[in-house]
């Protein structure tokens, strides 16, 4: 609804567009993680030419975030397909952009672009802040931040052992986990383990809204973010946004856009924490060097390239041979194996919970 009123955007439905003879726009675009929703027959029909854009390889690479090996195998073996039907694959980082090339370089027609997302999009004097209710115990003391979901990766496990070498050193503030609890390849069940007899200090809160995370990133001291895999890594620059810093480990794409930003070498307990002492000592540096780096990373830089990557594979269109989309025989054969694959799914879940509220 937002955009309706734009100049030169016009919206349109799905059947209305296959309902034309021929390509009704010039490059259609489907910026996110290859999936099961994706359909190339309706989108050649549609578009000149079909870009994807790969956001990160991470749950490509591990079993653990889908619900079982099978349901692995067949989203690597989608993604693969995907990747090699599209006409152009963009990346949101140059770390994505080279894996892409090094996986699939002989089944791309161009090389991946690598066009790194903005930053911009959060103002530390825009948009209100709200407490989440969870935190008013705390009275207004300090507290570190992990802001995000309980994936494994986002080693929110570490951060609380972090948290607890901090309290041994003399530490009186609380550690605050914010994020959405997932089914598969979450960390939940055991990452306060490491917590010790600083337990009680520790406050998980579900997912919050806009306005809450605000709040957070606003009022934390420091914000934790010890993360192993990113497909670029957003939260160091929305923190710094709002003035406060964030202590993370320089690998992949924060190594590339964060270069000079004091940071972690390694995802060692004790050097982790001496970093976080670092920046609650002196946090303004540390938010300045961010800050600066942010400045060629902004939302109408992204834009202009990704234009300037659809006007290379426009460019380079004659030259390029589409593969061809797999026949109804495949397509109905998999029809039938996601059917079960969902159903499978559904019935383990419902065991899996049955089982946790048995066992509390």
């Amino acid at each position: 609804s937002r955009l309706q009123n734009v100049a030169k955007i016009t919206g349109l439905t799905w059947a209305d567009a296959l309902a034309q003879p021929g390509p009704v726009v010039d490059v259609l675009h489907r910026p996110y993680q290859p999936d099961d929703q994706v359909d190339f027959a309706r989108y050649r029909q549609v578009g000149g030419v079909v870009v994807m854009t790969l956001l990160d390889f991470i749950a490509y690479d591990i079993a653990a975030y889908h619900e079982s090996h099978r349901a692995w195998r067949r989203h690597r073996a989608r993604f693969d397909e995907q990747v090699a039907l599209a006409d152009g694959v963009f990346a949101i980082s140059r770390a994505v952009a080279r894996r892409a090339d090094w996986q699939f370089g002989a089944r791309l027609s161009t090389p991946a672009h690598a066009i790194e997302l903005g930053t911009d999009h959060l103002d530390r004097d825009a948009g209100a802040t709200v407490m989440p209710p969870a935190l008013t115990a705390l009275n207004g003391s300090p507290f570190l931040l992990v802001l995000g979901n309980d994936f494994a990766h986002k080693n929110r496990d570490f951060a609380v052992r972090v948290f607890a070498e901090l309290c041994e050193r003399g530490y009186q503030g609380s550690l605050v986990l914010a994020g959405f609890h997932l089914d598969c390849g979450s960390s939940y069940d055991y990452e306060i383990t490491g917590a010790g007899d600083y337990a009680s200090r520790i406050v998980r809160l579900a997912a919050v809204s806009g306005d809450e995370r605000n709040w957070l990133l606003t009022h934390a001291e420091v914000v934790l973010y010890p993360t192993c895999a990113e497909g670029f890594g957003l939260v160091p620059f929305e923190a710094a946004s709002f003035g406060t810093p964030a202590a993370f480990v320089r690998f992949g794409p924060l190594a590339e856009t964060l270069p000079g930003v004091d940071a972690g070498e390694e995802w060692r307990v004790a050097p982790f924490a001496d970093l976080v002492e670092r920046l609650q000592r002196d946090p303004e540096r540390q938010v300045a060097s961010i800050r600066a780096a942010a400045q060629r990373l902004s939302w109408a830089h992204h834009a202009t390239h990704v234009v300037q990557g659809y006007g290379a594979l426009l460019a380079a269109r004659s030259t390029h041979h589409r593969r061809t989309l797999p026949g109804p025989a495949v397509r109905a054969w998999r029809a039938t194996q996601e059917f079960v694959d969902r159903l499978t799914a559904a019935v383990e879940r419902r065991a899996r919970r049955v089982f946790r509220f048995q066992s509390a």
